[in-house]
């Protein structure tokens, strides 16, 4: 069974490269992509692609979900957001469920650590800021679940915020379990999308 999570044209031909398997970080330009790097990892079970979204985009994506500008302007300063793919490598139907928990990953910047921002993260900034209902569901729906379990084969995706100010250089230390085992990996050189 695969699993879909349909949030964009512009977005499917973006992570249509999940597959090609490369296994260390490649630029945006090697890949053939525009904006910040692409990074491809695999490993353990796990398959992963994510590359920060450029401001248009986000505000294109998000004004044509009904967010008003005051919205629009607190993602694209302070969501830092990334498109992402993550999927079980796995083909034999008796090999482990890889499941994650984005609660356990963790942003690094120079000695400091944060946690991401999940989906319920957001709800008391949708307060603060009166979103209606309607806008709260497709923002909830275009981020990748907070916890997630795949089959072999299975694969998603979504966007993933955390909560950085534009053009913030990061590591993202990723925590996922393969078969209950806990695994992790550290992207290094991660960057928000700049002004």
């Amino acid at each position: 069974m695969r699993i879909h999570n349909v949030f964009g044209g512009w977005l499917l031909g973006a992570i249509a490269g999940l597959y090609l398997g490369a296994a260390t970080p490649v630029t945006a330009q090697e890949a053939g992509l525009e904006g910040p790097g692409v990074f491809r990892w695999q490993g353990d079970g796990l398959r992963l692609e994510t590359q920060a979204l450029v401001h248009d985009q986000v505000r294109g994506f998000f004004i044509g979900r009904g967010f008003d500008e005051a919205g629009v302007n607190l993602l694209v300063n302070e969501a830092c957001l990334f498109r992402s793919a993550f999927g079980n490598l796995a083909t034999e139907p008796s090999a482990p469920h890889i499941t994650i928990d984005q609660s356990e990953w963790r942003i690094f910047i120079g000695d400091e650590e944060r946690q991401l921002r999940t989906r319920a993260d957001w709800q008391p900034v949708w307060d603060r800021l009166g979103v209606d209902d309607e806008q709260r569901v497709a923002f909830k729906w275009a981020l990748f679940p907070t916890q997630q379990e795949f089959a072999p084969t299975d694969y998603n995706w979504g966007m993933i915020t955390f909560g950085l100010a534009p053009g913030t250089r990061f590591d993202l230390e990723i925590v996922w379990r393969e078969g209950g085992e806990k695994r992790t990996t550290r992207l290094q050189g991660m960057e928000c999308a700049k002004q």
